[in-house]
């Protein structure tokens, strides 16, 4: 029994044989080959244990009646006399173990049982294996009786290698001649051949993977190159749809990288697809790109501009949201990295400084809006090397502070001073120039000149729709401020027509619960109340009144949503409801003062430093 013991503690070993290819599917090459390289050690193992005939064997006799008659040692070089030879017979010539060969079809002999042969066949098992496996059992001198549970043993076995070989796929010349080989050897139930054979085909079939995938990535990282080129030509033409196409195909073929340069290079597509995505009006997937930039920027230690960089477009999408609180901590985090950096980009400390300031004027924090203006000026203009375009978007955003608080001589002059800038590059479709002329345009508009500010916004409109198309939220905010250039002029229709075209825009893309949205509710409702609809122009303003309240429950704008609600209120005769809006607003002034107090100036300045 001690054979059989042996054979069973070999097969238990086999198991972890099916694990390179395993591996290798799963695209861990190195744990494959790591798993295939003792290959050549268990074959050694294998061929001493199982097939060596240096030993002394035993062998036994069995009667018909299953009775075992006696045993023998035999010595190496032993002759064995348990079969005969007999060269006369008419049926074909005689195996050495006793079977016939009727032409090409093997016969076993009743050495195995009919049923064992039947099982192990039904199994996929191939005559030609049985046959010569029923020759090895021979020429070893192994007890008949022994056979059958062998033979189930050794179909286990074959099997199985027949699976892994099913399994190694590959396209590969070398790998595919020594599946070949395996599959011939097995043929001939040769078992430590084939198996030789196929540990063999999956090392090289790993090796030769790990070039191909190796190669592979080299050629999608230079096509992900190409795709970003393509886009930054697509912008030069402000073809911003045609370039977020590209930078999505871009991330899309970037392999992941081997190292920290791919990825690295993958952040800096993710940040460039972040940016694309929000100037589409996507603000939502584009704070997903620009969050996964910065995970991997800060992961693989990136310089601190451009972990600012990430920073800083995450605010701006952030704060496209409506999520203002969210936005400033992030702008503040950014400016405070760059204060303690030796080596801080100062352009982009302006533009950080500035983008503060717009967030806080939005909010009509119009004192500490100004004061970060004039820092981020003075920092732009201590550069050795100024940006034109960003000195421009700075001045713009002051300008439009300016028109909120109605100092419309000082706005209208560096309005009209960009403009002449752009006039002189005739760069006359880019989206900045009609968010000037837009800015302007409600400059005109607050001094009654209706026809020149209608003349800015169609211009607006057309730009707008030119670079991004019309489902854009830049658009629906030029259609809101025609809207209500049109209820000044009382054209009512028109007017609900523009805030209605605007809505839809702000509820498709952004939700129903942006800030953005509740203006144009608001206005709207503002409409239908003009022209004697009120209750349908309460039930918008309220609407608006709620949105402002839960997203920006300490901005000056919500106070005056409140109290215009509390003013459509009183002329409906409902004037406990209007108290409670104005209590409302009042709260919010509170909260708002109790903020800025908190905060305090000196500390946003300590922060420009």
């Amino acid at each position: 029994m001690k054979v059989v013991e042996s054979l069973k503690s070999l097969l238990a070993g086999l198991q972890p044989y099916g694990g390179p290819i395993l591996i290798w599917l799963q695209d861990n090459w190195i744990g494959a080959l790591a798993v295939a390289i003792p290959v050549g050690l268990f074959v050694n193992w294998l061929s001493s244990k199982w097939f060596s005939s240096d030993k002394p064997t035993k062998f036994t006799h069995k009667s018909h009646s299953g009775n075992v008659q006696h045993t023998e040692n035999m010595a190496q070089g032993d002759q064995s006399n348990t079969h005969v030879t007999d060269h006369s017979t008419a049926q074909g010539d005689i195996t050495h173990n006793g079977d016939r060969i009727n032409g090409d079809k093997v016969v076993v002999n009743n050495t195995f049982s009919a049923e064992t042969i039947d099982e192990v066949k039904k199994a996929g098992l191939a005559e030609a294996a049985i046959h010569n496996f029923s020759k090895r059992l021979d020429i070893q001198q192994v007890p008949p009786y022994e056979w059958d549970a062998m033979l189930r043993e050794f179909a286990e076995r074959y099997l199985r290698l027949q699976a892994e070989l099913d399994q190694l796929k590959t396209n590969d010349a070398e790998v595919g001649a020594l599946k070949e080989k395996a599959q011939a050897f097995m043929a001939e139930g040769q078992w430590v051949e084939a198996d030789a054979a196929l540990q063999e085909a999956k090392t090289l079939a790993c090796v030769t993977a790990l070039k191909q995938k190796q190669q592979a990535d080299e050629g999608l990282r230079t096509a992900a190159q190409l795709a970003k080129a393509q886009a930054n030509a697509r912008l030069s033409q402000l073809d911003y749809a045609g370039a977020l196409d590209a930078l999505q195909e871009a991330v899309e073929l970037m392999p992941p990288g081997r190292d920290r340069e791919w990825e690295l290079e993958r952040a800096d597509l993710l940040f460039a697809l972040g940016r694309a995505t929000g100037e589409m009006g996507n603000f939502a997937g584009s704070e997903n790109y620009h969050i996964k930039s910065m995970e991997l920027r800060n992961k693989y230690d990136a310089s601190i501009n451009e972990k600012v960089k990430s920073i800083l477009s995450l605010a701006s999408s952030v704060e496209h949201q409506g999520r203002v609180t969210d936005s400033e901590k992030l702008y503040l985090q950014g400016i405070e990295l760059l204060n303690i950096s030796e080596n801080a980009d100062k352009n982009l400390l302006s533009i950080a400084t500035a983008n503060l300031a717009g967030l806080y004027s939005d909010q009509g924090d119009f004192v500490q809006a100004e004061k970060l203006f004039i820092k981020s000026l003075e920092i732009t203009k201590s550069l050795p090397h100024k940006n034109p375009s960003d000195l421009g978007r700075i001045m713009n955003n002051i300008a439009q502070m300016y028109i909120v608080q109605e100092r419309l001589p000082e706005a209208e002059s560096i309005l009209q001073s960009i403009v002449n800038e752009f006039e002189v590059t005739k760069n006359l479709m880019h989206p900045t120039f009609g968010i000037v002329l837009s800015n302007l345009a409600s400059v005109h508009k607050l001094q009654g000149n209706f026809k020149a500010a209608r003349a800015l916004y169609e211009r607006d409109l057309e730009i707008v729709a030119n670079a991004y198309g019309r489902a854009h939220p830049g658009y629906a905010k030029t259609l809101n401020n025609m809207g209500s250039l049109c209820w000044e002029e009382k054209e009512f229709q028109e007017a609900e027509s523009f805030f209605q075209q605007s809505i839809e825009i702000y509820e498709n893309l952004l939700g129903h619960e942006h800030p953005d949205l509740a203006m144009s509710l608001q206005n709207l409702g503002g409409v239908y109340f003009s022209q004697k609809k009120e209750n349908h122009g309460e039930a918008l303003i309220k609407r608006a009144s709620e949105i402002m309240l839960a997203k920006l429950p300490e901005s000056p704008n919500t106070a005056t949503v409140l109290k215009n609600h509390a003013q459509v209120l009183d002329a409906l005769n409902r004037p406990q409801e209007a108290q409670q809006q104005r209590d409302l607003a009042a709260e919010v002034m509170r909260r708002h003062e109790a903020r800025n107090a908190e905060k305090t100036t000196p500390t946003v300045a300590e922060a420009t430093e």
